[in-house]
């Protein structure tokens, strides 16, 4: 048994005060008769209770030393199978000592009754504190997870779009503003679909985005603006007609009306 983790608990000033449930009151009962430790630590309790008492000059109102003598004496667990008792008449202590005990008791009590509800509200933090942040990890599980099912499904979709024959990839290449730069294309022209997978592009400013143009009938159309942080295989604006050639420049945020040819950063014919 865990005797300092039961005695610090404050169930035995609680007990010597008489306010636990019955249910606990036998159970110190029944542990103070079975364990020395724990009868022992009731002796030193009761005491220090009674050198409390002995501060008290308070007399108790008539009838009060019967019932509060009855009620330690029932209270009290017996010690080596013999049962002590205390005579409200034994040593002339008279009704002085008994209304000491009614002090020692409530002031024991308001103690007990203290260190008890400190332990269960400390018990209770522990707990709520435990489940916040059971919480708290299965939030970032949660987000973890997601995040790691959008790049699955990136995968699965770019391994569906560079398989179909129906596509038509094109390497854009990078141009004299930048020679390193690479991108690809995928643009099926019966649905009009076009996807763009990011190869190598220098990182932009916070008021700059990358725009992809498909050259058709000669006249540059809008693809759509992108990232380098989207997803492997982006889904651009579809894109129908003639298509001949499809570019990739550096625009305002949000992207232009035309293309800024100067800032042209790779291309690519079919």
């Amino acid at each position: 048994m865990d005797y300092k983790s039961y005695i610090e608990s404050g169930l035995l000033e609680a007990y010597v005060a008489g306010i636990l449930p019955e249910p606990q009151m036998e159970e110190v009962r029944v542990l103070a008769e079975k364990y020395p430790e724990v009868r022992v630590e009731l002796d030193k309790i009761e005491e220090a209770m009674m050198q409390l008492a002995m501060t008290s000059e308070i007399t108790p109102p008539e009838g009060a030393e019967a019932k509060i003598l009855d009620h330690i004496t029932k209270r009290r667990p017996s010690s080596g199978g013999s049962t002590r008792t205390t005579s409200a008449s034994s040593g002339g202590s008279g009704s002085g000592d008994i209304w000491k005990w009614v002090v020692a008791l409530l002031a024991v009590g308001l103690i007990g009754l203290g260190v008890y509800l400190y332990s269960y509200r400390t018990h209770c933090e522990q707990m709520t504190s435990s489940l916040d942040e059971i919480r708290a990890e299965q939030q970032q599980f949660a987000t973890e997870y997601a995040g790691i099912q959008s790049q699955l499904d990136s995968v699965q979709r770019a391994i569906a779009v560079m398989s179909d024959r129906d596509f038509t990839k094109v390497v854009m290449a990078g141009t004299d503003n930048a020679p390193e730069s690479h991108a690809t294309i995928f643009w099926n022209a019966s649905t009009s679909q076009l996807y763009l997978i990011v190869g190598s592009l220098k990182a932009l400013a916070a008021d700059q985005q990358y725009q992809l143009w498909a050259i058709v009938d000669g006249n540059p159309i809008d693809a759509g603006v992108f990232d380098l942080d989207g997803d492997y295989l982006t889904a651009m604006k579809e894109i129908s007609g003639n298509a001949a050639t499809f570019a990739v420049t550096i625009e305002p945020l949000g992207g232009s009306e035309g293309p800024s040819l100067e800032t042209m950063q790779v291309a690519g014919n079919l």
